[in-house]
């Protein structure tokens, strides 16, 4: 099963319903990108709001946010066109439906720290690279290539 897919022209997301004949229950699954066009997060939005219960991850952590500088840093690079989920996504009214079933900040912080001490390095140097890079070259093309068919499929 294929989440997400890239070809030449774009990338795109496959919503998957999962529904029993019998059952009136019935769940969507929305592959998520961290950056994408408006008008593809107003779709998704739109999507929502017909939804009973939205089980949403997201982990709010300072460590997190260094983490997704990269792709955060998006959203000032004009030509690109793009932004980020977090400020495409129209959720203000669906507040009361998200669950967030991710890790909490703490927890991310702490299982952090316990990661080897070079991973965490390279983490703190390659993030500064990739942002420079992204306002330097970045296209949708660029961000595209990171996203090979099969990498996010499960099977």
């Amino acid at each position: 099963m294929q989440f997400i897919e890239k070809n030449s022209f774009n990338v795109r997301s496959v919503v998957y319903s999962l529904k029993r004949d019998d059952s009136c229950l019935e769940f969507l699954i929305f592959p998520m990108i961290h950056v994408g066009s408006t008008e593809f997060y107003d779709e998704i939005s739109r999507r929502l709001a017909s939804c009973d219960l939205i089980l949403a991850e997201g982990v709010k952590s300072r460590r997190v946010k260094l983490l997704t500088l990269a792709y955060r840093v998006v959203k000032h690079i004009r030509r690109m066109e793009l932004v980020t989920q977090q400020d495409g996504m129209r959720l203000d009214s669906l507040r009361a439906k998200i669950l967030n079933t991710d890790i909490d900040g703490a927890a991310f912080d702490e299982r952090w720290s316990s990661l080897p001490i070079s991973l965490r390095v390279q983490f703190a140097v390659l993030v500064p690279i990739v942002v420079v890079y992204l306002f330097v070259f970045g296209a949708r093309e660029t961000l595209a290539n990171y996203i090979a068919p099969g990498r996010f499929a499960v099977s």
